[in-house]
């Protein structure tokens, strides 16, 4: 039976040191040393294009492959 209460999580309950510690440092490394993304230039159009094709390559990929084994198969 599933669960809707977060006991999937399993064992993190409460308040653990380690991921809230492991979340502090990366919120202030994200916010303080990795700086400002401009929204303009390569820096920013490759990764917005890249999150964008990704996932929509994912998607077809797989049936583009299987489809010519399927043929073969008959």
């Amino acid at each position: 039976m599933s669960r809707s209460d977060g006991g999937s999580f399993g064992g993190l309950r409460g308040n653990p040191a380690f991921p809230s510690l492991g979340l502090c440092g990366t919120t202030l490394v994200g916010r303080y040393l990795v700086g400002t993304l401009r929204a303009s230039g390569v820096n920013f159009v490759a990764p917005a294009t890249g999150a964008a094709v990704l996932p929509a390559l994912l998607n077809f990929l797989p049936a583009l492959s299987l489809g010519p084994l399927a043929d073969g198969m008959k």
